[in-house]
């Protein structure tokens, strides 16, 4: 009888490390770029041409338990064009972690993006300006969802950003947010959700503008089939404006109190072959134009493998901004649309081919502004590595 007692034993030592077993994984990616922009800052005269190469190295790592999840991703790009105003060394660096009890879930983001205006602009201000500009976002994030029934829950959320530009003709401004959402599981396949937020915009502008965001929505998320997803939120958002307005200005400027209808929806649709992303909302977001704006967008992304050595990618915007406080005219529409393809050589070699129209309308101008730029390019990411300890 020991021998059997001590295979046992062996095998349940064995089945204890396998379970409390860390993974780690390392994975990188090295991509070479040409590109060419007819109309680089999307503007509607004195349109500006540039060609370039660039490239992107990446790095992420990632650690994993029974109960932890943390990654690391990071990348890089250095740009260099013919005009040299444009070019430009970007960095962006993600932290993410998470951890598990049996009803508790944690989590904390945190991260830095150094782009530069060539890139950022085209969903806030629109302005691209005539050199590649820094700009940089630093945000932390902490959430925490706790059960507090069978079918019952509390999410906790937090954010803050600190986004600043090298530039007067931006403004730099930091965000703080807090959120607590309920939510209730109906069905299997349903789940019912109630969310309220408060929101804080302090922009850097001589009015020293300060925007307090109080919302409310409720919606929920519906798995329609193993392959079709749908959610969706939708309520009112209250948004006062306080403005400290400097001795001898020689306007008169009042706080702003408005309502806006807020709505976030998604749809998402899977096959083998192809994936499909759809979003629409109308959201309340901060500006480098020193202003919150509303802004109302859809947004389509879609890919298809044509075979096992390539895929198609195809990628849709429309978005429309306003400010909130209406006294302030930064009315726009803009669009923006990718084809590409991507031609696997290789276990580890990529080609790939790529085009994309931009469009942008503002409301105090005569005319409209576009724009076409074609990328080409060879990326090598070989298989993901990984190992346990």
């Amino acid at each position: 009888m020991r021998a059997p007692l001590r295979l046992l034993a062996v095998a349940l030592i064995a089945c204890t490390q396998t379970a409390y077993a860390a993974e780690y994984t390392a994975g990188y990616r090295v991509s070479v770029d040409g590109e060419h922009d007819d109309n680089v800052r999307l503007v509607e005269q004195n349109a500006q041409s540039i060609s370039g190469a660039s490239i992107a190295p990446g790095l992420k790592l990632g650690y994993r338990t029974a109960d932890v999840t943390a990654t690391l991703d990071t990348r890089l790009n250095f740009a260099t064009y013919d005009e040299s105003a444009y070019d430009s060394n970007d960095q962006r660096l993600q932290f993410d972690v998470s951890k598990t009890t049996p009803r508790n879930e944690f989590g904390l983001q945190a991260g830095m993006n150094r782009d530069s205006t060539r890139t950022s602009e085209l969903e806030d201000t629109g302005r691209v300006s005539d050199e590649a500009t820094r700009h940089e976002d630093y945000w932390f994030s902490p959430r925490w969802l706790t059960y507090i029934g069978k079918r019952d829950a509390l999410q906790f959320g937090a954010s803050a950003h600190d986004v600043s530009y090298d530039s007067r003709s931006y403004i730099d401004y930091t965000t703080g947010q807090g959120d607590i959402t309920w939510l209730h599981i109906l069905t299997p396949r349903t789940t019912l959700k109630l969310q309220a937020y408060f929101n804080r915009y302090e922009a850097d502008n001589l009015l020293s503008t300060e925007t307090d965001s109080t919302g409310l929505m409720a919606g929920g998320d519906y798995e329609v089939s193993k392959n079709l997803k749908l959610s969706g939120l939708v309520g009112i958002s209250n948004v006062e404006s306080n403005y400290d307005v400097p001795q001898g200005f020689p306007f008169v400027v009042n706080d702003s109190s408005d309502d806006v209808w807020v709505a976030d929806t998604t749809l998402e649709y899977t096959q083998p072959r192809w994936k499909m992303a759809l979003n629409l909302a109308s959201q309340t977001f901060p500006s480098g134009d020193g202003y919150v704006q509303k802004r109302d967008y859809g947004r389509l992304s879609y890919s298809f493998r044509i075979t096992d050595m390539a895929t198609l990618r195809l990628a849709a915007l429309y978005g429309q901004n306003e400010s909130v406080d209406e006294r302030a005219n930064v009315n726009r529409d803009y669009a923006d649309g990718e084809a590409g393809l991507d031609w696997r050589i290789n276990r580890s070699w990529y080609l790939t081919a790529r085009y994309r129209y931009r469009f942008q309308d503002y409301e105090t101008s005569p005319g409209d502004a576009d724009s076409s730029a074609v990328f080409f390019g060879i990326r090598y990411e070989p298989t993901t590595k990984r190992w346990s300890r």
